[in-house]
């Protein structure tokens, strides 16, 4: 087993972190239904109560790390808004949850209250007729 050591980084942990609180950003922006001032609000509250990175990151970095990498813009009224690679985010994200979640489950192992014959009948196992 080898192992490989590189200099320590301190930038590559915080860039780690600020992806962490974009996929928390983005489960609240989930629960707003895309209101994105209201779901920065929730993660002001949450960053305030639970103090994140104790001091290291401020939240006003981390709004600006999510205009930097292109996930918020501000309209002209000076409101932050998602961006399109904001939303495909949001949306992978999203599928991600929803599948993740999803288990393999037993073939016909489940109960109903109609049962059937077990298979459908296809072309290549009907009997031969004249003409195939």
């Amino acid at each position: 087993m080898d192992y490989r050591f590189e200099k320590f980084d301190p930038q590559t942990i915080k860039d780690e972190r600020l992806e962490q609180l974009r996929q928390l950003f983005n489960q609240l922006l989930m629960r707003t239904g895309g209101d994105v001032e209201e779901a920065l609000d929730w993660m002001q509250r949450l960053w305030e109560y639970h103090n994140f990175f104790d001091g290291a990151v401020s939240f006003g970095e981390f709004k600006e790390y999510l205009e930097e990498k292109g996930y918020l813009e501000q309209d002209e009224d000076g409101y932050l808004e998602i961006t399109q690679k904001g939303d495909f985010s949001l949306r992978a994200d999203a599928l991600l949850e929803i599948f993740s979640s999803l288990k393999k489950d037993a073939l016909g192992d489940h109960r109903t209250d109609h049962s059937g014959i077990g298979f459908d009948v296809l072309p290549e196992t009907r009997p031969f007729e004249f003409g195939d």
